[in-house]
């Protein structure tokens, strides 16, 4: 909260907790494996970067590294297999969902730590363009399609992340939890797409409405993220310019 409203380096010790636990090839893993995983490596970089810790810490340096080491062949990441009973459903490895959800999200991560002319970047634009379906819909969660979104709007393919937003304008109304409402709006307005544009003035409408009483906003996980969706959700106000503080 201080940073959102204080801009200005993370505390040390914060940081360090953060990173703590990293593995010598640079991810992430499971408290019951001895592998990095993937997933694990892409949320301590998506904390890392709502804390404002980027590519000049030699520990983003090293995870990015990891998550070049696992890109495979045609563009995509996919969790080892070794690692199937340990993983969440958007992971698992060998569902063609999961391994979308860790391309969109990877690339999103690449792009933004690393730099959008990164080869293993294109490669997984090129990937997740393969799949998308005529209507915007990609085969995966309905995360991925905010994240594939984000990743294009980055790299220049507008046409891309419009056909996806086209899509989520279709899936997000009042009903949607919170969390992916606040989710979806800090994805695309972290990569630069406009408050303005028809569709971030909905979701951010629709953040806006759903704040309770007491000031928090729900998530689907239950009551334990309501914290982190409230601070999302602020954030998400804020890169609009509708948080006055």
């Amino acid at each position: 909260m201080r940073l959102l409203f204080e801009p200005g380096p993370p505390r040390r010790e914060v940081v360090s907790d953060l990173l703590s636990g990293q593995r010598s090839d640079g991810g992430w893993g499971y408290p019951s494996s001895p592998l990095s995983s993937i997933n694990e490596t892409l949320w301590r970089l998506t904390q890392a970067g709502e804390l404002g810790v980027d590519a000049a810490y030699p520990s983003i340096m090293a995870a990015i590294g990891f998550l070049a080491s696992k890109q495979n062949p045609d563009g995509s990441w996919q969790e080892d297999p070794r690692l199937a009973a340990a993983s969440p459903p958007w992971a698992t490895p060998g569902r063609p969902e999961a391994t979308v959800y860790l391309t969109a999200s990877a690339g999103y991560s690449l792009a933004a730590l690393a730099g959008t002319g990164l080869d293993r970047v294109r490669r997984a634009s090129d990937y997740l363009l393969g799949m998308i379906g005529p209507d915007g819909r990609l085969p995966s969660f309905l995360h991925s399609h905010w994240l594939a979104a984000g990743l294009w709007w980055r790299t220049g393919r507008a046409d891309l992340a419009e056909q996806v937003i086209s899509y989520l304008a279709t899936r997000l109304d009042r009903d949607s939890p919170a969390n992916h409402l606040s989710w979806a709006a800090v994805t695309l307005l972290t990569a630069g797409y406009p408050p303005d544009a028809p569709f971030s003035r909905r979701v951010l409408d629709m953040l806006e409405a759903r704040q309770a009483e007491d000031g928090h906003l729900d998530a689907e996980d239950g009551e334990a993220w309501f914290s982190h969706a409230t601070w999302e959700a602020l954030k998400a106000l804020k890169l609009a310019g509708r948080l006055l503080c």
